[in-house]
């Protein structure tokens, strides 16, 4: 029921796109990600951006694996890198302790503009909480957002996601303009 239900998303999205794409999947070159942009590409043939936030702490080795694998798969893939993330990371580690919150909710916030941008109707995420447990406080949109707001300040943000991005990317979600699935909810995942 949940791979049919997971097939019948994937059309409706196919049905749905205003461009070259139907799926866009966040991909940080980690196992997950690279699972789920080649399932879609392999099993389903289905017509996938990749979109990576540059977070600042890639290694050679991932940069490497990264454009290798989009390669290999044929997938566009688009970076995203913006000179506020270093004073961003810092931010989080003097505010927070933790790191989490200054990585992946930039990558998440951008996938959904990516998705707004290029007219893609589905984000495919290969994290679960079934599989990664719960998920530290510090990636909690709102929670990030308060924390830019203490110090930081939200214009240090301006021209990366403009405006207000829990406020837009949760709008485009409840309004059904954007959907998400976790692969791993639908699929069985070793």
């Amino acid at each position: 029921a949940n791979r049919r239900a997971l097939l019948a998303r994937i059309a409706w999205a196919r049905a749905r796109r205003r461009g070259l794409w139907s799926v866009l999947v966040p991909f940080s070159g980690g196992k997950d990600s690279l699972y789920v942009l080649w399932w879609l590409r392999r099993e389903l043939g289905a017509e996938v951006l990749a979109y990576t936030y540059d977070n600042g702490l890639f290694s050679e080795t991932g940069l490497h694996n990264i454009a290798h694998a989009t390669e290999r798969l044929g997938v566009e893939h688009r970076w995203e890198r913006h000179e506020v993330q270093p004073r961003l990371l810092r931010h989080f580690l003097e505010r927070t302790g933790g790191l989490c919150g200054a990585c992946v909710v930039p990558h998440i916030l951008g996938a959904y503009r990516r998705a707004k941008e290029h007219g893609i109707p589905l984000i495919v995420f290969g994290m679960s909480r079934r599989l990664d447990a719960n998920l530290p406080d510090g990636i909690n949109p709102f929670f990030f957002q308060r924390v830019v707001a203490d110090g930081l300040g939200e214009d240090a943000l301006r021209g990366i996601w403009d405006g207000r991005p829990v406020e837009a990317a949760a709008f485009d979600y409840l309004t059904g303009r954007v959907h998400v699935e976790n692969l791993p909810d639908r699929i069985s995942w070793d």
